[in-house]
């Protein structure tokens, strides 16, 4: 019993300390989710005003994958973030199954226009994912609006870098692609 009691009292005591561990699925996935897309498209406009978007895309390319490990390497319960779309411009960034079913999910609610999901969270023996569905902004149009818009520079760039880009065409408000957080269960 004594045990017992002194356990209760040492979980109450750091329970402040021991939130970010244990956090529930929702509010964590949600909070890296929204932190992870802010920050990188703070680095995005930066370098947009920095070398245009030529050097954006290049950012883009390198401090996305940074920003997913210092993610995955700040939260002890946060095993992996990353974006992914059936319209990539990086073939690393293609869905698996589970994502591309979840990213149709998405797109079919966009469709009908009642609205969006903020969310989806699949739980799956250790590990628990959300999904927030990702909708082109104003400030993306330059590198994923129409291509004829897109200066010559960019186009060149974009061909050579990538040549499969899917990741054109969007208007604003189009379902981008979706950012996912997946963790272990508390």
């Amino acid at each position: 019993m004594k045990n017992l009691l002194l356990s209760s009292f040492i979980c109450v005591l750091f329970s402040p300390f021991l939130s970010f561990v244990y956090a529930d699925p929702v509010t964590r996935g949600g909070e890296v989710a929204t932190a992870y897309m802010k920050e990188l498209k703070g680095k995005l406009i930066a370098a947009m005003s920095e070398g245009g978007p030529v050097h954006a895309i290049e950012v883009c390319g390198t401090e996305s994958a940074k920003l997913s490990a210092a993610y995955k390497s700040k939260f002890e319960d946060v095993l992996e973030v990353r974006r992914f779309s059936d319209r990539f411009r990086n073939p690393k960034n293609k869905p698996a199954k589970e994502e591309a079913e979840v990213l149709q999910g998405f797109r079919e609610e966009l469709q009908k226009g009642t609205g969006i999901s903020d969310h989806v969270l699949i739980e799956n023996g250790s590990t628990v994912r959300f999904f927030k569905p990702i909708l082109l902004q104003s400030e993306c149009l330059l590198c994923h609006g129409e291509r004829d818009a897109m200066p010559e520079q960019l186009r060149s760039m974009l061909d050579s870098r990538y040549p499969d880009d899917k990741a054109t065409g969007f208007s604003i408000g189009d379902l981008r692609g979706v950012i996912t957080v997946t963790m272990s269960k508390p």
